[in-house]
């Protein structure tokens, strides 16, 4: 009896182990043949800026990769969002990761600047009021969440103003058209070929929120009615073979918000959406008082301080701009330098 007993047993663990071996072999070969029950690609973005802290009137310089699984996708958008200290928005921009023809889903299919009544307009006096007019229509048959995203910069490359004039639902084949006052052009912008630059995103990069396409931009004049030398700055892209996106713009000589500045940076790909941030510094370096401003005060600081080091009566750390503890004419030299800077 304890033998029969034996054998059913043993008969029964090898009908166990068959039926795994056959499952195993099952699974593998499903797998096999669906890769897309495999985990979605591992997607990572990058961003990184050429420096850590910016004195008033430097070029920012940012840069990034987006890859997934460690292999350079070049042909994708990426969004970026850059808040003050404040956490208002500064600047929003969409960048190339090389080179991208795409049928948008979402895309704006007029973006100018205009008057009041939304006719278009083209030349500003500084102290005139900006208006806007765009259209964004959905492409697709389902409706999009959008956010637009407007910047304006001036000739000198300058992010002076940032907004989201709409934030909704489009449904599908819907259009909105929207004319909206941007602001006044301030008395710090330079004359010259300004620009508008439209992105379109899902949500806030901050929260999250992926471009759904290739920013749209549009030029037009600043003038002044005491000057008619219109000289401008171009901004300078460069794609590479290894996805690498970048941006780079100017910060104000004059009224710039000094403190700290977050990045973020968002893309999409494959229906899969990654996110990263970056931070960076904006200093008035010759405002020795901290009064927001450089002028005869600031200059009569390190004038105070000259000739003096580390222990001696009139030694002045502050005074001491490029750090080699002694204060000559490299640092008066860097106040004269930021002389009539002011910051916010």
């Amino acid at each position: 009896m304890g033998k029969v007993q034996s054998k059913r047993k043993n008969l029964s663990l090898h009908k166990v182990s068959s039926f795994l071996i056959i499952l195993l072999i099952g699974t593998s070969l499903l797998i096999a043949m669906h890769p897309s029950i495999h985990a979605n690609p591992s997607l990572t973005l990058t961003v990184n800026t050429d420096k850590q802290i910016y004195n008033a009137g430097e070029k920012v310089a940012i840069n990034g990769t987006l890859t997934s699984n460690g292999v350079p996708i070049p042909n994708s958008i990426v969004a970026i969002e850059i808040r003050d200290r404040a956490d208002l928005p500064f600047t929003f921009r969409t960048r190339p990761t090389g080179t991208t023809n795409k049928n948008w889903d979402v895309n704006y299919t007029e973006l100018f600047p205009c008057d009041s009544n939304g006719n278009p307009k083209y030349s500003f006096t500084i102290g005139a009021t900006l208006w806007i007019r765009f259209t964004v229509k959905n492409y697709d048959n389902v409706s999009h969440n959008v956010l637009t995203a407007i910047s304006f910069y001036d000739a000198a490359n300058v992010p002076l103003g940032a907004w989201y004039p709409y934030r909704g639902s489009i449904g599908p084949g819907q259009s909105i058209t929207m004319v909206f006052m941007a602001d006044k052009i301030p008395n710090n912008a330079k004359p010259g070929n300004a620009a508008i630059y439209g992105n379109l995103y899902s949500d806030f990069p901050k929260n999250g929120g992926f471009p759904y396409c290739l920013e749209k931009s549009v030029a037009f004049t600043i003038t002044t009615t005491t000057s008619s030398t219109l000289n401008s700055e171009k901004e300078v892209y460069t794609t590479s073979t290894e996805a690498m996106y970048n941006l780079t713009f100017k910060l104000a000589s004059t009224d710039v918000r000094v403190g700290n500045y977050t990045i973020y940076v968002s893309a999409q790909y494959q229906n899969e959406t990654t996110t990263n941030t970056a931070t960076f510094q904006a200093v008035l370096m010759g405002d020795l008082n901290n009064d927001l401003k450089v002028d005869m005060i600031d200059i009569g600081i390190v004038c105070l301080a000259y000739g003096s080091k580390p222990g001696d009566p009139n030694w002045n750390p502050i005074a001491d701009l490029n750090g080699d503890e002694k204060i000559d004419m490299i640092d008066i030299g860097f106040v004269c330098l930021d002389y009539g800077k002011t910051g916010t």
